[in-house]
């Protein structure tokens, strides 16, 4: 039965004042309906407060969520941002990319065409050059000006330069040589001192010429200038012999100086002792200055030293010395000499007072030369 069918049919009874036991099971009943009541009261407000409870928890995990939503919000929103940017980018890019290669490509086959025809162009003027080498004159300076032009060719520096060291022979003025010199040897290095050495016999070669028809003009205009009166046809020889005997005497003065500019960069190439094993054979040294040189296990075979400074020079590694000259070059001023060179230097190059030497013979030169006969 419900509390309040009970209370109505409890009020419904009348109330017996007389008999008191009646009555005290009334106030019983009415005291546990009150207490039912106050029970079913507190269970009501536990009810409110579970919901209430229930309601805050919700809320806090409405909140939870909220909160959780609105820190992903704000993540993922500037990351989208950002990826929504790189997008348009990256399409930007790409668009670019392929304008640009089409603008690479056009331009790249505008330079393979460009330098088609310059290479044509190139190999034309080449043909044109090498056509012309029996030409005499070609093979002099003019030849070798006309050879610098493809110095910077990619296909003809090599050959070029090759030639041009041939075509150097003909230049018989120092200045024009020591010019196109400096032009095919910027820099000496062990690659390329092979051909100065070259070029050193072969300006030895051109320098013995000159002075043997120096020698024979001499003898000439000796002999026509013992007839007295000379005859006229005679005159006329003796001016042609003296106007070349000039022009010879000329020649092997620049001669001499294209030599000693050759050996200068040899030796100076040689002093950087960055090297070994250098083949100087056939070389031609004039008044080269070798002073603190390193000959290390350099080729001597046939190297003729005329009138060189090697002061201090070492000499103890030479690989080979045979056929090699020592006219004019105090050699007793080396540092360090191998012993069958020093032996060799004594017995076919002892010092002589009446060989004229780079510089003049003092005491000290004889107190050396002693010291290394002494050695032997």
């Amino acid at each position: 039965m419900e509390i309040q069918s009970l209370k109505n049919a409890i009020l419904d009874q009348p109330l017996d004042l007389v008999n008191f036991e009646n009555n005290s099971k009334y106030l019983n009943t009415w005291k546990t309906i009150l207490e039912v009541e106050k029970l079913e009261s507190e269970e009501s407000k536990n009810k409110i407060e579970i919901q209430k409870t229930q309601y805050e928890i919700e809320n806090i995990e409405y909140q939870k969520r909220n909160d959780r939503l609105k820190f992903w919000v704000g993540i993922i929103a500037p990351l989208v941002s950002a990826m929504a940017l790189m997008a348009t980018l990256l399409f930007q890019i790409i668009t670019s990319n392929r304008i640009s290669g089409r603008q690479a490509a056009a331009e790249e086959n505008q330079r393979i065409s460009d330098q088609r025809q310059r290479d044509a162009e190139e190999d034309l003027q080449w043909r044109n050059f090498t056509s012309t080498l029996n030409d005499a004159g070609k093979r002099g300076l003019e030849g070798a000006f006309q050879l610098s032009s493809f110095y910077n060719s990619d296909r003809y520096k090599n050959q070029a330069r090759s030639l041009t060291f041939v075509f150097l022979q003909g230049v018989t003025e120092f200045q024009i040589f020591n010019q196109l010199l400096y032009r095919i040897v910027p820099k000496v290095d062990s690659i390329n001192y092979s051909d100065l050495v070259s070029l050193s016999s072969s300006l030895n070669d051109i320098t013995t010429a000159e002075n043997s028809e120096i020698a024979n003009g001499k003898y000439l205009l000796k002999e026509l200038q013992k007839f007295y009166p000379p005859d006229p046809n005679f005159l006329i020889q003796i001016i042609e012999v003296k106007s070349k005997l000039s022009k010879d005497e000329h020649n092997l003065i620049e001669s001499s100086k294209e030599l000693q500019l050759v050996g200068k960069r040899i030796a100076e190439f040689m002093k950087l002792g960055q090297v070994a094993n250098l083949n100087l054979q056939n070389a031609h040294f004039f008044k080269t200055d070798f002073s603190d040189a390193d000959f290390k296990n350099s080729n001597l075979s046939n190297v003729r030293f005329e009138n060189c400074n090697i002061k201090n020079a070492n000499l103890s590694n030479a690989q080979s010395f045979q056929g090699s000259e020592w006219d004019g070059t105090k050699w007793w001023q080396a540092n360090q000499i191998e012993r069958g060179l020093l032996k060799y230097l004594i017995d076919y190059y002892s010092l002589d007072k009446g060989i004229s030497y780079h510089e003049e013979i003092n005491v000290d030169d004889v107190s050396q030369f002693l010291k290394w006969k002494k050695i032997l």
